[in-house]
C-alpha cells in the first residue's frame, strides 16, 4: 500500500513538472508572436507596441528585412509603420552596430519627428546631411517616448542596414525607397501599391502593415 501511494505521488509530481514546462513554452510563443520569422540568421528586426492587447498603445515596426539589409545609397530614406498616433514624442536614431572607438558610440543621427501621421512614415538621411560608411553595419530605430524621465518605457522598433558599393540586383531597401518615392507623387497608382505590398510580404510584415 505504501509503495502504491509513493508511486502515485511521484507520478503526480512528474506530471506537474511536465504541465508547467508546457505552460512556459506556450507563454514564450505568445510573447514573441509579433516578430515574424524567416529562414536564415537570427532576427535583427524588432517591433514595438502591441496589437489587440491594449488599443491605446500603437503598434510600431521598422520596414526592413528581418536580418541586416543592404543599400547602395549612402544617404538612404528609411521607413517605418505606426498603427496610430498618440500625443507623445517620436524619435529617430541611427548608430553603428559594432562600435570600436569611443566616438562610434555616439548616434550618427538622433532627431525628433516633427510631422506625425499614422501609416508608413520615413526619415531621409540626405535631408540631414548624413552618410553611411561602406561595409559598416548600422542599427536604426524609431521610438515613441512614453515618459521623458523613464526612457526604458519607450516603445521602440529597430532595423539594421549596411552600405555596399554594388549589388547583383536592387536591394530590398533601395527597391522599397524607390517605390515609396514614386507613390508619393502618384499615391493612387495601383501597380506601384501592389509592388510595394509584395516587398512588405517578402519580409513577413504583411499581417501587421497591410491587414488594417
Amino acid at each position: 500500500m505504501k509503495k502504491f501511494i509513493l508511486l502515485s505521488v511521484t507520478t503526480l509530481f512528474t506530471f506537474t513538472i511536465f504541465l508547467s514546462s508546457q505552460l512556459v513554452l506556450s507563454t514564450d510563443v505568445v510573447a514573441s508572436d509579433f516578430r515574424p520569422k524567416v529562414s536564415g540568421a537570427p532576427s535583427r528586426r524588432v517591433g514595438g507596441g502591441t496589437r489587440g492587447i491594449n488599443e491605446m498603445i500603437p503598434f510600431l515596426v521598422t520596414l526592413a528585412p528581418e536580418n541586416t539589409g543592404e543599400t547602395t545609397n549612402a544617404q538612404p530614406t528609411l521607413y517605418w509603420y505606426v498603427s496610430r498616433i498618440i500625443n507623445k514624442p517620436f524619435k529617430f536614431t541611427i548608430t553603428k552596430s559594432n562600435p570600436v572607438e569611443d566616438s562610434d558610440f555616439d548616434p550618427l543621427l538622433e532627431v525628433d519627428i516633427k510631422k506625425l501621421a499614422s501609416g508608413i512614415q520615413s526619415v531621409s538621411l540626405a535631408e540631414h546631411n548624413i552618410s553611411l560608411q561602406p561595409d559598416v553595419e548600422y542599427d536604426w530605430s524609431i521610438a515613441i517616448v512614453m515618459d521623458t524621465k523613464r526612457r526604458s518605457n519607450d516603445i521602440t522598433a529597430t532595423g539594421t542596414i549596411k552600405l555596399v558599393e554594388s549589388a547583383d540586383k536592387e536591394t530590398w531597401y533601395d527597391n522599397f525607397a524607390s517605390l515609396s518615392s514614386s507613390l508619393a507623387n502618384t499615391p493612387d497608382n495601383k501597380d506601384l501599391i501592389q509592388q510595394r505590398e509584395v516587398l512588405i510580404k517578402q519580409v513577413g510584415l504583411d499581417k501587421y502593415v497591410l491587414n488594417k
